[in-house]
């Protein structure tokens, strides 16, 4: 294996390729005219005919346009998955094509996402949304900063051991299978009506010392879910060419699949699957190595996954084959930042429950055990916001508030703000660190494309600390991986 990262050298690469680059910048652009062409008149006939499903969707649409404007103003290169682009991304899915949804489709999914509400007190709370999309902005853009990544030794002279780096992919499949025999286990999965009916929405069940039940994943589910780590390096391998694909590392890569996929799929759970892909696409546009071929195939692989894996999970929890469409499943899910469960916070807090004054964020601080915190918050919100906002059952999930509204949980209008700015800085000062090494470091560059997700879109989806701590669990085991697989004596200049 060649030396993954030119220890010295200047550091020129375009962080995405120069085509591609391009054509993302003009379409981006050519996006945002046309929108702001079209939204204008929208928004004038919503409130001359006193419409407020059209005046949702043309501010809904203008809350995705604000960060996007800041993504292609501030640099040359636009890079999709920059994060404040990730963060118009999750505005645009969760909000404004969802607001086309909202009101043009009868499907049930429909009376779920208004959570109660309607358009005209949406339409009320819109101002101060759309205000905290411009704060988190304004935080992102003004505030440039980074860290000097490239002075830990592991990443400035990284280099990779052949054999150390296919012992490192035999670990993840090793330890994967032994994470899925316990998982099997301690969900109950057996295979007596065939594999397919194997496939369910799946919680563990653990009593802790008081007899209180506590419902999760396991930690068997995170060792289970390690081969993905392993398919990624491999598949990153191709891409960085640190590898080249034969038929033995082609086989080895299909093994890593399988095993990485077989919890998800037990679980019924699409996200895992997706962002495998999701991740050495991202890593192909740092290199160059994207194409239409690579984005087509990359998007009729995600929609066959929600698809199968939706409607299996209906069938075998419900016992019959859901009538949900695709775009129920895709647009219709609840993901994203969404503003219509923004502003039904917004009406139930401080009226159902008080304001958090922060207590939400120290999320961030969950590796304490209870021992020591007693009343440590909760990681994820989505329980809190269903139980104790909604007043509704809730054994695990519940409903993600998103980033925005989070900040209203805490602070009220003040949260819209301050909070939101500190997190646009945050946001940049991240993607700033390793902006210059994408394309170049292979462990960096891998390694970004393996948090940026859960780091960019679904801090903005869900709620801070949980976005905070599946970048962390995402980004742990492959820097241990990468570790393991790092050549004897390449933490110190040759």
């Amino acid at each position: 294996m060649r030396n993954a990262m030119t220890a010295g050298r200047a550091m020129r690469r375009p962080v995405v390729a120069d085509g591609l680059s391009r054509l993302m910048s003009t379409g981006g652009g050519l996006f945002v005219v046309i929108s702001a062409i079209l939204l204008m008149p929208i928004l004038l006939v919503g409130i001359a005919s006193n419409n407020d499903g059209l005046i949702y969707i043309a501010l809904s649409f203008t809350g995705g346009l604000i960060p996007l404007m800041a993504g292609l103003l501030i640099r040359k290169q636009f890079d999709i998955f920059e994060p404040i682009n990730l963060a118009a991304l999750a505005i645009f899915f969760g909000s404004a094509i969802r607001s086309v949804y909202l009101l043009t489709s009868s499907s049930d999914q429909v009376d779920f996402l208004m959570m109660g509400t309607d358009f005209e007190a949406v339409a009320d709370n819109l101002p101060l949304i759309l205000f905290s999309v411009i704060s988190m902005t304004m935080g992102y853009v003004l505030f440039p900063q980074r860290f000097k990544i490239e002075r830990l030794s592991f990443f400035k002279y990284y280099r990779p051991s052949r054999g150390r780096f296919y012992f490192a992919l035999w670990l993840s499949i090793a330890l994967s299978i032994i994470g899925i025999y316990l998982s099997m286990d301690q969900y109950g999965i057996t295979l007596d009506k065939g594999l397919l009916a194997a496939s369910s929405k799946r919680v563990a069940e653990i009593t802790d010392e008081a007899g209180n039940t506590i419902y999760g994943v396991g930690v068997s589910r995170f060792i289970a879910d390690l081969a993905s780590h392993g398919f990624v390096m491999l598949a990153c391998a191709f891409v960085a060419r640190l590898l080249k694909p034969t038929t033995a590392t082609l086989i080895l890569l299909g093994i890593l699949f399988v095993v990485a996929s077989l919890m998800p799929f037990f679980s019924s759970s699409r996200t895992n699957i997706i962002l495998m892909f999701m991740t050495v696409v991202i890593v192909m546009s740092y290199y160059g190595r994207l194409s239409m071929r690579a984005i087509v195939i990359a998007l009729v692989l995600t929609l066959t996954i929600v698809t199968v894996l939706g409607n299996l999970r209906e069938q075998n929890q419900r016992g019959e084959v859901g009538d949900q469409t695709t775009i129920d499943l895709f647009v219709g899910s609840g993901h994203g930042v969404d503003f219509v469960r923004t502003s039904a916070i917004m009406d139930r807090v401080p009226r159902v429950v008080p304001y958090q004054y922060g207590h939400t964020y120290l999320g961030v601080f969950s590796f304490l055990p209870r021992s020591m915190w007693p009343t440590k918050p909760d990681i994820s919100l989505g329980a809190f916001v269903k139980g104790e906002i909604f007043g509704q059952w809730v054994r695990v999930n519940g409903w993600p508030p998103g980033i925005l509204a989070e900040g209203w949980i805490n602070f009220g209008p003040f949260g819209l703000i301050v909070p939101m700015v500190l997190l646009g800085m945050y946001l940049r000062a991240v993607y700033e660190t390793v902006r210059p090494h994408l394309g170049v470091s292979y462990p960096i560059t891998v390694l970004w494309g393996t948090i940026c997700w859960g780091f960019s879109f679904n801090t903005m989806n869900l709620n801070f600390a949980q976005g905070f701590w599946q970048a962390v669990n995402s980004g742990l085991p492959l820097i241990f991986f990468l570790a393991v697989a790092r050549k004897f004596g390449s933490g110190r200049a040759a």
